[in-house]
């Protein structure tokens, strides 16, 4: 017995409609959660390279890195998240100063908004991210 044709378009709609749904909320983007409290680690200064900008950093020990989780645009600006990910313990590290860059995406002609988080060597990824800086795009000395 074939199937009714109404029943065919409905279920035909409804599996197109999840799959759209689907491949949207894969569209997304990660979701970054921003904590209340000032980032009260290591400055971040910005510079721009190759016409987009650069973030620097000056870490303790070579043993720190740096990592750009990602950026979303906000109403003309853009936001950029940084993780600082602590030396592995099970290591010693020279104390020298270790200076780390990380080049974003943004073109160097937008503002950014500067957030960070630090996590212990090995921690999964979670906590929020804390305001720790904005620049401007007049702001900006060229390398």
């Amino acid at each position: 017995m074939p199937f009714p044709s109404r029943l065919v378009t409905r279920l035909s709609t409804w599996l197109l409609t999840a799959a759209g749904l689907a491949v949207l909320g894969g569209c997304g983007g990660q979701q970054f959660s921003i904590g209340e409290t000032a980032w009260t680690g290591p400055a971040v200064e910005a510079s721009q390279i190759a016409g987009t900008h650069a973030l620097t950093v000056r870490l303790p020990t070579p043993g720190w890195t740096v990592e750009l989780d990602g950026d979303r645009r906000r109403l003309g600006e853009h936001q950029v998240f940084l993780t600082f990910v602590e030396p592995n313990p099970a290591f010693l590290y020279p104390q020298v100063i270790a200076e780390h860059t990380v080049l974003t995406q943004v073109r160097r002609d937008r503002a950014i908004e500067i957030f960070a988080r630090q996590l212990e060597y090995g921690a999964k990824p979670k906590g929020p991210y804390r305001p720790a800086g904005r620049v401007e795009p007049d702001q900006i000395p060229e390398n």
